[in-house]
C-alpha cells in the first residue's frame, strides 16, 4: 500500500508537475505528508522484522509498474 501512494506521489503528481510544468494539486501534500510518512513506514517495518529488504526491494519496483501501465493509452480496436 504504501508504496502505491509514493509511486502515485511520485509518478503522478510530481513528474506530471515537471512534464508540464504546471502545479499539480496534490503535489504539496504529497511530498510534506504522504513521502515522509511512507519512509518512515518502509525503515520501521524493515528495522523490526517486519519485511525483509528483498520483499521491499521488489515492491519498490513493482508498485510503480501499476501507475506506468494505468498511464498508458489504451491499444487500439484491430477488429
Amino acid at each position: 500500500m504504501t508504496g502505491a501512494l509514493t509511486s502515485n506521489v511520485l509518478l503522478t503528481h510530481v513528474w506530471g508537475a515537471l512534464a508540464t510544468r504546471r502545479y499539480s494539486p496534490g503535489m504539496v501534500t504529497g511530498l510534506a505528508l504522504i513521502l515522509p510518512l511512507t519512509i518512515g513506514v518502509w525503515a520501521l517495518t524493515i528495522g523490526v522484522g517486519r519485511t525483509e529488504p528483498i520483499a521491499f526491494l521488489v515492491a519498490a519496483v513493482v508498485s510503480p509498474l501499476k501507475e506506468i501501465h494505468a498511464a498508458r493509452p489504451p491499444a487500439k480496436d484491430r477488429s
